[in-house]
């Protein structure tokens, strides 16, 4: 019962970081997305490889809700490992956003959250295994 639990929170959890993603990625969401966003894509500091934080994040967000309302069955491991990394991805961008742009970009904020919570959930899954 509590592992339905779990994973339903990690599935609302992974659709609001689509959600999220959504604001940079989809052209019609861009107009929901605050001013202060824009400084923050529109900076060298929002890709890695040239390929944006969004879409990387798009595709994270849409694994973990792959992996928590399936039987498709990604290793718990796996899953823990990618989002210790989403975190420090994410910690990363925090400390930029903080220290080089000096921005306030709260769907960012938002994302860094839920990047820790989807982590920590992760991590009760596997200790529960």
């Amino acid at each position: 019962m509590f592992d339905i639990f779990i994973r339903s929170f990690m599935a609302l959890l992974s659709i609001g970081g689509l959600c999220i993603a959504s604001l940079w990625i989809l052209p019609q969401a861009h107009k929901f997305k605050p001013e202060a966003c824009d400084e923050v894509s529109e900076s060298k500091y929002s890709r890695f490889l040239r390929i944006p934080y969004a879409y990387m994040g798009a595709v994270y967000y849409f694994i973990t809700l792959l992996a928590a309302i399936t039987t498709w069955q990604i290793p718990v491991l796996t899953s823990f490992i990618l989002a210790i990394i989403a975190v420090f991805f994410s910690i990363y961008l925090f400390v930029l956003l903080v220290t080089k742009l000096q921005s306030r970009c709260m769907p960012c904020y938002a994302a860094y959250v839920l990047n820790l919570l989807l982590c920590m959930s992760w991590l009760i899954i596997l200790a529960n295994l």
